[in-house]
């Protein structure tokens, strides 16, 4: 099997549902979305299936979802993003659970994927709770250099239901072709991926290497799309 990872606590109606065919999930802890309620809810989900725990810190802007760059002065950004993953470590710590990994969400996903110093505070952030968490992020990256140099194990990611650009950087959310609706292509996507490689939205022939496949709990077909890796993987 390959890791799947998925974004959770996000209000998704089938999250619980999803659990059973990932292998990692990214709780939401409060800077785009979640709270206790769902810290709690989504980490039980995860310990009845077995899944991985990781944190999904955002900037803290729950109005945008998280989706939107926020100028943030680099002590104000550290503070909320360690806030946000003690949070949930807290309610892991009741649980017995712990924490594996950080992945950043959103418009802070993008950032630390292409600017220098917002993936250092991330990895500043990453180390100074625990330097044994691993950090996701956009396979290929100059981030993954920063977060190597500081002694954390960085996990190359890549999106099975996002188009990418040319550059290799995600095509933004806004764009009408972000999101990849057809699960038979998405299937087809992952293989190639494995063989190292991914198409763009403009067609262009991209190299990736990647040691954990995203899929997001909000896209229409989710749950259709993790049943249908699930069967490919076991099948062959």
């Amino acid at each position: 099997m390959i890791n799947i990872n998925c974004d959770m606590g996000e209000g998704v109606s089938v999250e619980a549902d999803i659990m059973p065919y990932i292998s990692a999930c990214n709780i939401a802890c409060g800077g785009h979305t979640g709270d206790r309620n769902s810290m709690l809810k989504t980490a039980n989900s995860a310990i009845k299936n077995k899944v991985l725990i990781g944190a999904h810190p955002s900037y803290p802007d729950t109005v945008n979802f998280g989706r939107k760059h926020m100028s943030l002065n680099p002590e104000h950004l550290f503070d909320s993003l360690s806030e946000q993953i003690v949070a949930l470590q807290l309610v892991l710590s009741e649980l017995g659970q712990p924490l594996v990994h950080i992945k950043p969400h959103g418009a802070l996903y993008n950032d630390a994927a292409t600017d220098s110093e917002t993936a250092q505070i991330v990895v500043d952030v990453v180390k100074s709770i625990d330097p044994n968490l691993s950090l996701f992020g956009l396979a290929n990256s100059p981030m993954a250099d920063i977060a190597e140099q500081a002694g954390l194990v960085f996990k190359h990611e890549a999106f099975i239901d996002r188009h990418y650009r040319d550059d290799g950087n995600l095509l933004e959310r806004s764009h009408a072709a972000a999101m990849i609706d057809d699960v038979e292509l998405i299937v087809e996507r992952v293989k190639h991926m494995q063989m190292g490689k991914v198409s763009s939205w403009q067609g262009s022939i991209l190299e990736i290497s990647a040691d954990t496949y995203c899929l997001h709990s909000d896209h229409p077909q989710a749950l259709m799309i993790a049943q249908s890796l699930y069967r490919h993987f076991i099948e062959n």
